[in-house]
C-alpha cells in the first residue's frame, strides 16, 4: 500500500469516526449501562427503592456515555495528529509563541 493510499484511508477513517462518534457512543452506553448495572447489583438489597435505582442507572449511563465519548475523541485526536505529521513538510518549523510588547 502506497503512502497516498494510507493517507486517504486514514482521512476516511477520521471523517467516518468524527461523523458517527456521538451515535456510536450513545448506542454503546445504552447497551453497556444496563449490563454493568445488572452485573453490579449484587450489593443492592432487594427492598431498595425503585426510584433511587432508576436514578442510579441514569447517572451511570451518563458517566459511561461520557467515558466512551472521551475515548472516541482521543482516538480521533491520535489519528488527526498522525495524519498531520504524515502530510506536513519535514522542513516546516514549529510554532513559537511571541509575547506582545507593552
Amino acid at each position: 500500500m502506497s503512502q497516498s493510499e494510507q493517507l486517504e484511508r486514514l482521512a476516511r477513517r477520521i471523517n467516518w469516526l468524527d461523523r458517527w462518534r456521538r451515535p456510536i457512543s450513545i448506542v454503546l452506553a445504552a447497551i453497556a449501562t444496563p449490563l454493568l448495572f445488572w452485573w453490579g447489583t449484587g450489593w443492592v438489597p432487594w427492598n431498595a427503592a425503585g426510584v433511587h435505582l432508576t436514578l442510579v442507572v441514569i447517572m451511570t449511563g451518563a458517566v459511561v456515555w461520557y467515558a466512551i465519548e472521551s475515548v472516541l475523541g482521543f482516538w480521533i485526536a491520535l489519528w488527526e495528529t498522525n495524519y498531520s505529521q504524515l502530510t506536513r513538510p519535514p522542513g516546516l518549523p514549529l510554532a513559537k509563541l511571541l509575547r506582545r510588547r507593552k
